[in-house]
């Protein structure tokens, strides 16, 4: 009986010991299912601030775009500019010669 009631004891401390380190086991299993949330909380944000990301990225691209076809568009309008403003200048040349020719042209019907 004696030997009994001691194997009694010592398998309540067995399973007492037992149960200390599972629930030492659990404790510990909860504050890494608590890390693992939180960290997949900080994997949701930087996956948000990833797709921000590429939608800004997104946006500047066709900003470039743009800009691209306005600097194309612009060397046209340029172009275009500078061959009006030749013109403008041959064609004022020709008035100062028919200017000119007109005013000889007086001044010899005064005399």
């Amino acid at each position: 009986m004696i030997l009994s009631s001691t194997c009694f004891v010592l398998q309540n401390e067995v399973i007492n010991e037992m149960n200390k380190k599972l629930q030492s086991k659990q404790e510990q299993l909860e504050n890494m299912t608590f890390i693992i949330d939180e960290k997949n909380l900080e994997i949701e944000e930087v996956n948000l601030a990833l797709d921000e990301n590429k939608s800004e990225v997104e946006k500047l691209k066709e900003l470039v775009a743009k800009l691209s076809n306005m600097e194309q568009e612009l060397e046209v309008v340029t172009s275009e500019l500078e061959k009006s403003t030749k013109e403008i200048q041959e064609k004022d040349e020709i008035l100062k010669e028919y200017q000119s020719i007109i005013k000889t042209q007086e001044n010899e019907m005064i005399r």
